[in-house]
């Protein structure tokens, strides 16, 4: 029992003198000093404590790729005993990082399932180790099941805590048996050209195993070996000839069907083959490029793909008509990195380049796809030349082929923008328009107005509905201007002089795109009208595909991504070179973004080579091709080379090359930079760089440790090869490297860490686990019952007796 009020005893004598007083006067007093002395009690404010006992286990269970599925039968069966006992049980998983599955609560949980993504890669016990102590707040006991590998170095901090707090942690050993393990994997550098490298690879095995050696060279195999090897240690050299110049990506890689974890069993190596070139081009076919790069003397080498280790030791990057959404993340995020650290990028947009991209690479460049919202004149213009003879009243299932080609209509004019322009016409013999050209917004009510009362009726007659669309066209003002036709039968051909009319659609610039309903169709002229409107000519065999079609090349006709025909090209503000460039015959439609300089312009504002800063890099983008097809004047005409050079000097990096080398340190990757000028070290210079690869890109942070020594320790990404791209804040200095990384620590060893785990227990007073029995432990807990109100009541009914006595003895 303890007093709150301890003091209020005092007041008890109070009652005591009334009670000598009242034994004197008769009794009469006795009461009333009662009630004072109930009340003074209640005053003291007394509390009885209640004892009880109970039990709090809460185990962190380590999910991580040493330990892989091994802990999970344990856990059900130390928790279960536990559990079974009245213990309450909490959760913690562990792997990279740590989360609470469960606080202590009766029962067992119906899964293990982390709340969080965990890194499997990693081990971070101590984050674990402090969740459970703070769950348990230094009342019952932790019971670790793990195998002790822990990478990230808190455990013995979580482990002091726990012992100041009284709370043992018990460990329970667990891991995944790993019978084969490749140690090492090495070889040259660099080799000359034509050259062949050794290279040697160490791997472990704890018992005699089959297995198959694979050499991968640039991710193709280029060597295979089946061997037994016995218990140790065990070396495979391996001879390997490079032919190409160029940087490339050796692998080895061990498969063994008796050995359980693979990512411990492959290990990369980069080595160069002759020196790294100035300049990188990516694309398939040699071009203009190729024969500007050798006249201006630089070396350079082409490549049909980029891979992000291609940029190493190269300063400029130009992607000549390379599909740009075949770059993928990795390497659009290896380019980013390679820009903002000094690297010059040129992209050159042909219709390949841009030919279904979706990438992310528009992040980087000085243009944009989409038109911006100052641009209010209408950038497209559309109209769609709709067949209604009365062959259209063919059945196509259940609906007629005119049914069909109204509802086809619709969809597409619901795709046109407000601001671009919609027109439609119908022909049989005759045309007259449903629609005439004017911004879609005004026109779309009139158009779905006319489609609804539209029916099959008359012949087919093609030209004088090309010759009305044209007309109409021709005063659009609309950048790009487009017609669809669509029809399912012969047109009149009587009188009419087809090939002056392609001529017609070609001199005036208008796109077409023909769409054949049908084997009945007039193949013949709606070929000749696409060929002549630089179209195409979809011949659908099913009417029921018309809508799918329609849809699509109206998308691309009110947002294209090229414009063709005959462009004269114009200095931009910020003009390279004095000579007047050849005229284009086409260009991949873009927009300036705001900070971007324009070098080059095109009739309308477009621009044609345009540049900015990213970073401490620069990218520029040229809207043709150089392969002679857009560009077919500059393939005769060498005035255009002057404007290439003087954007390759302004692309160019103008930094000095750094020694650069990298290191496994502990749990993580030391980069190391040395710097130094005319034989001295340099000193107080701020570098940053970014590391990407196949799990993005992360930014590096650089601090000097010695004379012109700098440094950059990072946690371990994962194994695969990795860009590396350094610069000084200045721009004087930088470079890239290749790192190709192996596994992770977590692979390095598996199998129970008992030492470390025997020091644990001893160390919080645990116990190491041999079996699925977990000591029991109670902790008294003191739960404290106030005594105060019941005295309280005590004292109002003696207070009430005593009144009540005095009023019968009265009487």
């Amino acid at each position: 029992m303890r007093l709150l009020w301890p003091w209020a005893l005092a007041l008890l004598v109070l009652p005591a003198a009334l009670l000598l007083l009242g034994w004197r006067r008769g009794r009469r007093l006795v009461g009333r000093a009662l009630t004072l002395a109930l009340l003074g009690l209640a005053l003291a404010q007394p509390e009885l404590a209640l004892r009880r006992e109970r039990e709090r286990v809460v185990f962190v269970v380590d999910r991580s790729a040493s330990v892989g599925e091994a802990a999970l039968p344990a856990f059900w069966e130390l928790a279960g005993s536990a559990a079974a006992r009245g213990a309450e049980i909490g959760v913690v998983v562990a792997a990279g990082g740590a989360a609470v599955v469960r606080p202590p609560q009766p029962g067992l949980p119906r899964a293990l399932a982390s709340p969080v993504d965990l890194d499997p890669a990693r081990t971070d016990l101590g984050a674990a180790l402090h969740l459970a102590l703070a769950l348990l707040e230094g009342k019952g006991q932790i019971v670790a099941i793990t195998d002790g590998r822990d990478t990230e170095g808190q455990l013995w901090a979580a482990a002091a805590q726990a012992r100041a707090q009284g709370v043992p942690v018990h460990v329970f050993p667990v891991g995944q048996e790993d019978p084969l393990r490749l140690l090492s994997f090495r070889g040259p550098e660099a080799v000359p050209p034509g050259a062949a490298a050794e290279f040697l690879g160490v791997l472990a095995a704890s018992r005699p195993l089959p297995l198959r050696a694979r050499l991968l060279l640039n991710g193709k195999v280029a060597e295979e070996r089946d061997l037994r090897v016995e218990p140790g240690r065990t070396e495979l050299a391996f001879v390997l000839a490079l032919p190409e110049e160029g940087l490339h990506l050796v692998e080895l890689v061990l498969d063994c069907p008796e050995d359980p974890l693979g990512a411990n069993n492959r290990l990369s190596w980069a080595v160069r083959a002759g020196p790294a070139p100035e300049v990188l081009v990516v694309g398939r076919e040699a071009g203009l490029v190729d024969a500007a790069l050798a006249g201006l003397g630089l070396r350079f080498r082409r490549v049909e793909f980029l891979r992000p280790a291609d940029l190493a030791g190269v300063g400029l990057v130009i992607l000549d008509d390379f599909p740009l959404g075949l770059l993928g993340a990795p390497g659009v995020e290896a380019l980013r990195a390679f820009v903002a650290e000094g690297g010059g990028l040129l992209v050159v947009q042909g219709r390949r380049a841009l030919s279904g991209y979706a990438g992310a690479l528009e992040e980087i460049l000085p243009v944009t796809y989409a038109v911006p919202e100052r641009v209010r004149a209408a950038t497209a213009a559309v109209v769609f030349v709709l067949d209604r003879s009365a062959s259209m009243a063919g059945r196509a299932g259940e609906v007629t082929k005119l049914d069909l080609l109204k509802e086809a209509a619709a969809a597409a004019a619901e795709l046109v923008p407000p601001e671009d322009w919609l027109g439609a016409l119908a022909f049989d013999r005759t045309p007259f328009w449903l629609a005439p050209p004017g911004p879609a917004e005004q026109t779309r009510p009139l158009l779905f107005a006319a489609l609804a009362g539209l029916f099959p009726s008359g012949g087919t007659d093609l030209w004088p509905a090309v010759l009305l669309a044209l007309s109409a066209l021709e005063n659009v003002p609309a950048r790009l201007r487009h017609m669809i036709v669509i029809s399912d039968g012969k047109t009149v051909r009587e009188n009419r002089a087809f090939p002056a009319l392609y001529q017609q659609v070609a001199q005036s610039g208008v796109g077409v795109t023909a769409i054949a309903i049908g084997p009945d169709a007039d193949l013949e002229i709606l070929g000749g009208l696409a060929q002549a409107g630089r179209g195409e000519l979809h011949v659908l065999v099913e009417p029921k595909e018309l809508r799918a079609v329609l849809v699509q090349e109206t998308k691309r006709a009110v947002r294209p991504r090229f414009v063709e025909g005959e462009f004269p090209v114009y200095p931009g503000p910020a003009a390279l070179a004095a000579p007047a460039v050849p005229p284009v015959h086409g260009y991949a439609l873009t927009f300036p973004k705001p900070t971007a300089e324009v070098a080059l312009l095109l009739p309308g504002g477009d621009p044609l080579l345009a540049f900015w800063r990213v970073g401490l890099g620069t990218v520029a983008v040229l809207n043709t091709d150089l392969r002679g097809g857009w560009t077919r004047a500059w393939a005769t005409d060498p005035s255009w080379l002057p404007h290439f050079a003087a954007l390759l000097e302004e692309l160019w990096p103008q930094r000095k090359p750094l020694g650069l080398a990298w290191e496994l340190r502990g749990k993580g990757v030391v980069i190391r930079l040395d710097v130094e000028r005319d034989g001295r070290w340099v000193h107080g210079l701020r570098f940053s760089g970014r590391l990407a690869g196949p799990g993005g890109a992360q930014e590096l942070g650089f601090r000097q440790v010695a004379p012109g020594r700098y440094e950059a320790e990072l946690p371990h990404p994962g194994a695969g090869a990795y860009l590396l791209a350094v610069a000084e804040a200045t721009g004087q200095y930088g470079g890239t490297a290749v790192l190709a990384l192996p596994y992770p620590p977590e692979y390095a060893e598996l199998g129970p860490d008992r030492e470390t785990l025997g020091t644990l227990a001893r160390l919080t007073g645990g116990a190491l686990l041999e079996d699925e029995e977990l000591p029991e432990r109670s902790e008294a807990v003191a739960d404290w019952i106030a005594l105060w109100p019941a005295l309280l009541w005590a004292g109002a009914a003696a207070f009430v007796l005593d009144l009540a006595l005095r009023k019968l003895l009265s009487v």
